[in-house]
């Protein structure tokens, strides 16, 4: 119930309430609260923002205000302002996606557009995920934590002053088998019908485990800092599938290494603060055995596949970023903010074994097309540069404008400017207002530019990127420590979102500027604290969002989204929590036949204990309580027609219970 602050609206550190944009803050005390165990859950507490997950892998698509494709790119992660974008896909990466919840110190969100700030893939939100530094360690701690599905995780993290240096550090382990729920029918049940074999492995459990490990490291001193991130995962399963036929064969591995070093001169001339920046993030997809896209037994038109299809797509990439950011203070009523960016990315290693052709016919074997013209995608690079300028203007004692602008210009499609208006009314110190516009783009990513030899989806290097305009007007009533009501209405119109779309010459679907979205709704939430021991959070959003070429809903996303948590300090050492969750149903991409998705409501318990002061903690989290099916949506036909390949959708994790001990040494 404290106010919060944030810097992510834009890049000035204002209360919630007063941040030129419609931003959510989630404290460390917030994730305790909440029992989460991974940043997917805790983004579940966000208004508006559903977390659904593929059967790819189970990886999270973050879904705000109805807008996503595929790999769902258009929401920006950032670790530390730094963004976490994969050259390749577009979105997160390929590993684990989920930053550990012991290394987080705040996590800020911005729904709707946030480019004129942060440029590319600001589309539909930012995310950005602050991580712990020494004052928030206070000395050492270690934590362990076990649960079902073969859950176990440790982490032992430290952070001191020693003499004018602040340094910490966190290093975490996790591991799973996952849950492993059952898929009745998959993509190969369909193939074998139509083909007379008998090769699909469903029913089946997919396969969803996890082995991952994790280094944090922030260090300041005067002016300079530094942050760093070393991520390594393994033993990674296949979900439900990369072509939504169940694999129990792939085992896949990936890294990422992130690093930051800045340096912040707050007296460079009278009025006049500069930081600068150097960040450097790499990542990379790996395979201890390659994907096996469809089982041994498969014939696919060309023949039988004795051993599966196998592939084993392969690839490394690499990041720079430069920024230079002034603040000038000297005018009254005004703060100007200006500087420029540079950035290089370069998927700088591709390799691939596979033993089918591009038209899906056996090879003779596992053959190296590594440095061939048969890769599926040749190694690239590109480079952008930004110029961005952005005025706080104090117009009245209680009115204040944000304007601004930031011109990007990419090596591979051209530049794009992006404005943002943003009028807050200061009515009171309780009473806010807000009415704001913002425009957006996302690149294209590689895949979408420069895939080729692949049997089913094709890139197209002459790909525009997408762009998005909207309108916001957001007002909130807040009495500190005691209750707090907010209410968002909002609305956007999308363009140019690249889809993959049929080639009317072959089997094979290229990547266009294909559909336009509009879409509209309203958020709402609120906070009240009837008891000093007693605190209640709830939130509510209403999207309606159409896909303007075919007239109907886009998909994937809830119309309806809901949460309410009950917070109860039973005694100084004990308290309670319970929280729910509740998914509207979710309609059908365009192309896709199938009634809509039916919702669901899910229940959590969480129980916390303090023992030896405040050095010992332990909590309890009983997760999907009454085991409610949880579903998301499967892929469907596509633009070729056929068969749904899962028609009974992606099963959820069910009950769950975890337990976690945290020791501050």
């Amino acid at each position: 119930m404290k106010v919060k602050v944030t810097s992510i609206g834009s890049g000035t550190a204002k209360p919630e309430t007063e941040s030129p944009a419609v931003a959510t803050v989630l404290t460390a005390s917030d994730l305790e609260l909440m029992g989460a165990t991974t940043m997917s859950e805790a983004l579940n507490a966000v208004p508006g923002l559903h977390v659904s997950r593929t059967g790819h892998r189970l990886r999270p698509r973050y879904l705000i205000r109805g807008i996503t494709t595929a790999f769902n790119p258009q929401v920006l992660v950032l670790l530390n302002g730094m963004p976490l974008t994969s050259l390749l896909r577009g979105d997160r990466g390929t590993t684990v996606e989920d930053i550990p919840i012991a290394a987080i110190a705040r996590i800020e969100v911005i729904r709707g557009p946030g480019s004129a700030l942060y440029g590319a893939d600001a589309y539909a939100g930012v995310i950005n995920v602050v991580t712990k530094t020494a004052p928030d360690f206070r000395g050492s701690l270690a934590g362990l934590g076990v649960g079902g599905f073969d859950t176990q995780q440790a982490w032992l993290g430290h952070g001191a002053t020693y003499g004018d240096l602040d340094l910490s550090f966190l290093m975490t382990y996790d591991t799973t088998g996952g849950h492993r729920r059952v898929i009745e029918t998959d993509a190969q049940s369909a193939l074998d019908l139509a083909s007379g074999t008998d090769a699909s492995r469903a029913p089946g459990p997919m396969q969803t485990s996890i082995k991952a490990w994790n280094l944090f490291v922030d260090a300041k001193r005067g002016g300079w800092g530094f942050d760093g991130y070393l991520h390594s995962a393994w033993n990674l399963g296949a979900g439900a599938g990369i072509a939504q036929a169940l694999d129990t064969y792939t085992r896949a591995r990936g890294s990422r290494a992130a690093a930051n070093l800045s340096y912040v001169d707050e007296n460079l001339l009278a009025a006049l603060s500069s930081r600068s920046e150097v960040g450097f993030f790499h990542s990379s997809q790996e395979f201890d055995r390659g994907i096996q896209l469809f089982p041994p037994g498969t014939n696919l038109g060309g023949g039988e596949f004795i051993e599966g299809v196998l592939g084993s797509p392969e690839f490394w990439e690499r990041q720079l970023r430069l920024r230079q950011t002034f603040e000038f203070s000297g005018w009254e009523r005004h703060r100007l903010r200006f500087g420029l960016g540079y950035h290089f990315g370069h998927l700088y290693r591709v390799k691939e074994s596979k033993n089918f052709d591009i038209s899906f016919a056996p090879l003779p074997g596992l053959t190296d097309v590594t440095d061939t013209p048969a890769v599926f995608i040749p190694e690239h690079s590109r480079h952008s540069y930004d110029l961005f300028v952005q005025d706080e203007w104090k117009l009245h004692d209680s009115w204040e404008l944000t304007a601004g602008a930031r011109y990007d210009h990419y090596s591979d499609f051209g530049g794009t400017l992006n404005p943002r208006l943003a009028l807050v009314w200061a009515a009171s110190p309780r009473f806010t207002g807000k009415l704001l516009y913002g425009r957006a783009f996302r690149a294209p990513s590689m895949a979408e530019l420069y895939t080729i030899n692949n049997p089913v989806s094709l890139g197209n290097p002459d790909l525009e990127p997408e762009l998005l305009d909207s309108i916001e007007l957001a007002w909130s009533y807040e009495v500190p420590g005691r209750w707090f009501a907010g209410i968002n209405f909002f609305r956007y119109e999308a363009k140019d979102l690249i889809s993959f779309v049929q080639d009317p010459a072959g089997p094979t679907a290229t990547a266009r500027n294909f559909a336009d979205q509009v879409g509209s709704g309203v958020e709402l939430e609120a906070r009240f604290r009837p008891l000093p021991r007693l605190a209640l959070v709830s939130h509510h959003a209403i999207q309606d969002s159409t896909n303007e070429n075919s007239g109907r809903a886009p998909g994937l996303s809830p119309n309806h989204k809901g949460y309410a948590r009950v917070d109860w300090s039973l005694a100084p050492a004990w308290s309670l929590s319970g929280q729910f969750s509740w998914v509207g149903e979710r309609k059908r991409e365009p192309l896709d036949p199938r009634a809509p998705l039916n919702g669901f409501t899910t229940a959590d318990l969480i129980v916390r204990h303090q023992l030896l002061g405040d050095r010992l903690r332990a909590m309890v989290t009983v997760q999907n309580v009454f085991d409610e099916d949880v579903r998301e949506p499967s892929g469907g036909p596509g633009a070729a027609g056929g068969a749904v390949a899962i028609p009974g959708d992606i099963p959820q994790a069910g009950r769950r219970i975890y337990a976690e001990l945290v020791y501050r040494l």
